[in-house]
């Protein structure tokens, strides 16, 4: 058997079409490159400049070409990595990493680092980071309250930390001009509701949060649904992962393979 880092995987890239308001459809396009065989939770995200893609895989982080081509690992073997974000310079990759500590932090690496820098800190799991599109701060989620896992943002460059939501919060996603934000929510008042099948499912709040700490809520689901705010129209949608690429293209890994 081929080991982790050194495994061959054919993955396609299929750039599929999704359509926000009455777009025209846009055909799908493959790109075939060459990676390991990915997981049902991958994460892929593409950079801003659109020249890489970034991927956790077997507990890394790689990043591959835009347009197809050779995976190449960035995280070093002795540390284990998932949830990579872009930095807007399409330069750098945040990402939740376990520490020698046994807890979760937020860490980032240049495209020509060999080495790691921690952005938090602490005997807390700090897990699921989100760059913002200015460059200046970072969401991620966090048990450090003492209380229950919540949204807290801390500065890449002065490390300051704050907290952001004052519920139970997952699966940040920035509005694209970083005034706002949108997390899902356990329904503690309602744990269960009816799903067309009758059987009972969890129950999810869908609710955003503005600068000024004012919080709307904005919808439910059975699952902890991730939020997706269109880069141009600013539209905000529910479902899978995913992010646009274009007014009309989305970039979305679903079952091990990135389509």
């Amino acid at each position: 058997m081929l080991s982790p880092t050194r495994a061959i995987l054919c993955a396609a890239i299929a750039i599929g079409a999704a359509i926000v308001q009455d777009p025209p459809p846009v055909a799908a396009h493959d790109v075939e490159i060459s990676l390991t065989n990915g997981g049902p939770g991958m994460n892929a995200v593409a950079s801003p400049d659109h020249q890489w893609i970034a991927i956790d895989l077997l507990g890394s982080i790689w990043v591959i070409p835009f347009d197809g081509g050779n995976a190449k690992k960035l995280t070093p073997d002795s540390l284990e990595a998932y949830a990579p974000t872009w930095a807007p310079d399409s330069q750098t990759v945040a990402f939740e990493a376990l520490g020698d500590d046994g807890a979760w932090h937020i860490e980032s690496m240049n495209l020509d680092a060999k080495t790691p820098k921690p952005i938090t800190e602490g005997l807390f799991d700090d897990r699921a980071p989100a760059w913002s599109h200015d460059g200046t701060r970072i969401l991620f989620t966090s048990d450090r309250g003492g209380d229950f896992i919540s949204v807290w943002e801390t500065s890449p460059n002065s490390h300051a930390i704050r907290r952001v939501t004052r519920r139970a919060s997952f699966n940040p996603a920035w509005a694209p001009d970083d005034d706002e934000i949108a997390f899902t929510s356990p329904d503690e008042r309602v744990k269960f509701i009816a799903s067309p099948g009758g059987a009972m499912t969890e129950s999810w709040q869908h609710f955003t949060i503005d600068a000024g700490g004012n919080e709307q809520m904005v919808g439910r689901s059975p699952v902890p649904d991730f939020p997706t705010w269109h880069p141009r129209t600013g539209a905000l949608q529910w479902g899978p992962r995913r992010q646009w690429i274009s007014r009309t293209e989305y970039l979305i890994a679903l079952g091990g393979a990135i389509r």
